[in-house]
C-alpha cells in the first residue's frame, strides 16, 4: 500500500492539474473571448485525445514492456525498449505536426467546423497542430520517467507545465488580449516546461535507462504496440465521443449548444485525468511484478486501484448531481450557456 501510494499521489496531482488547466482555458475563453470561441475550442478537443493517445500507446507500451523484462532479470532489453520509444515518438510526432499544420482547413472542416467557428478554429489549431510532437513526446515521458523510479519528478514537472498554461492564459488574455490565439498558445508552451524539467532526470544522471543505437527490434516494436493499444482505445474513443457529439449538437442546436458541452466534456475531463492517474500508478507495479511472476502482488495492486477508482467516481457523482448549476456557473456567467446544460444533458 505505502508503494502504491507513492506512485498514486504524485501521479494523480499532475493529472488533477492537467484537468485544472484545461478548466482554466475554458474560464478564460468563457470570459474574454465568449461562446462562439468556447464551441471552437470544444471542435478541438479531439485533437489532444489524439496526442495524448499516441503517446500513452508508445509510453505505457513501452514502460509495460520494460517493467516485465526487468522483472524478468533481463537488463539488457529495457535501454532497447526505451531508444526505441523515443524514436517511434519523435518519427511520428515530428510528421503529424507537419502534415497538421499544412492541412489544418481541411482536418478542421472535418472535425465539425463551420463557417462561424472556422477562424476561431484555425486560431486555436495554429500553434497546437505546430507543437503536437511536444504533446506526445511529454505524455510518453511522464510514463516513462514515473517507471524509471521517479514518479515525483514527474509530478513537479505536469504540475508546473500545467500552472505556467494558466499563467499564460491569464497574460496572453486578460492582459495582452490574444483572445482564443493567446489560450492555444499558452497550451503549446506547456509540454515545453514540463520536457525540460523531465530532463532533469537524466543530466542529474538519475535513470536506469539509456539510449542506444541498437534498439531497430520489430519483435520489441511489436510487443510495445500490444501493451500499449488498450490505453490508445481508450484515451482515444473519448475524443471520438467529444466529436461526435460537436457534430450532432451542430446540427440539432447549433453554435451555443456545442458551448455549453465545452463546460461539461471539461468537467468530465477532469475525472477522466485522475482515473488515468490511477491506472498509471498502478501499471509499474503490476508489470513488475508479473514480470518477476508475483501474481499475488499484482493481483492486490490491481485490486487496491480498482476500489480506489470507485471510491473517487462515487463522491464526483454525486458532486455533479446534487449542484450542477453552480459547477456550470464557475466557467461562464453566460446565462444563455447555464440555461442549456440541461438541453445538452438531455441531447
Amino acid at each position: 500500500m505505502k508503494v502504491f501510494l507513492g506512485y498514486l499521489l504524485p501521479t494523480v496531482m499532475g493529472m488533477i492539474t492537467h484537468s485544472l488547466y484545461c478548466l482554466a482555458d475554458v474560464m478564460f475563453i468563457g470570459v474574454y473571448v465568449g461562446s462562439t470561441a468556447l464551441a471552437a475550442m470544444n471542435i478541438c478537443m479531439p485533437i489532444f485525445t489524439l496526442f495524448t493517445s499516441i503517446g500513452l500507446l508508445i509510453g505505457v507500451g513501452a514502460s509495460t514492456t520494460i517493467m516485465v523484462k526487468l522483472g524478468q532479470g533481463d537488463h539488457e532489453s529495457p535501454d532497447k525498449i526505451f531508444s526505441l520509444a523515443i524514436l517511434c515518438n519523435l518519427v511520428v510526432g515530428v510528421t503529424i505536426s507537419v502534415l497538421a499544420t499544412l492541412y489544418l482547413e481541411p482536418f478542421a472542416r472535418f472535425l465539425g467546423a463551420t463557417d462561424q467557428l472556422m477562424p476561431y478554429v484555425s486560431q486555436y489549431m495554429t500553434p497546437i497542430n505546430c507543437t503536437c510532437f511536444a504533446f506526445i513526446l511529454s505524455s510518453m515521458m511522464q510514463v516513462i520517467i514515473r517507471a524509471d523510479y521517479n514518479p515525483k519528478l514527474v509530478m513537479i514537472a505536469t504540475v508546473t507545465g500545467n500552472l505556467f498554461n494558466i499563467v499564460f492564459d491569464y497574460v496572453f488574455m486578460a492582459k495582452m488580449g490574444m483572445g482564443i490565439f493567446g489560450a492555444a498558445l499558452a497550451t503549446a508552451i506547456s509540454p515545453f516546461i514540463s520536457l525540460a524539467l523531465m530532463s532533469l532526470h537524466y543530466i542529474l544522471k538519475n535513470n536506469t535507462l539509456h539510449f542506444t543505437r541498437d534498439c531497430c527490434d520489430l519483435s520489441l516494436l511489436k510487443r510495445i504496440l500490444q501493451n500499449g493499444i488498450g490505453t490508445f482505445c481508450l484515451e482515444f474513443t473519448s475524443g471520438m465521443i467529444i466529436f461526435v457529439f460537436n457534430i450532432v449538437l451542430l446540427k440539432i442546436s447549433g453554435e451555443l449548444a456545442v458551448a455549453c458541452y465545452t463546460i461539461i466534456s471539461n468537467i468530465a475531463y477532469v475525472g477522466k485525468g485522475i482515473f488515468n492517474g490511477i491506472a498509471q500508478a498502478t501499471q509499474p507495479l503490476i508489470s513488475a511484478n508479473y514480470g518477476a511472476q508475483q501474481y499475488d502482488r499484482s493481483q492486490r495492486a490491481a485490486k487496491i486501484s480498482m476500489l480506489t477508482a470507485v471510491g473517487f467516481s462515487t463522491v464526483v457523482f454525486l458532486l455533479v448531481l446534487v449542484m450542477p448549476r453552480q459547477i456550470a456557473g464557475c466557467f461562464t456567467e453566460d446565462m444563455n450557456l447555464l440555461m442549456c446544460d440541461k438541453e445538452v444533458i438531455e441531447v
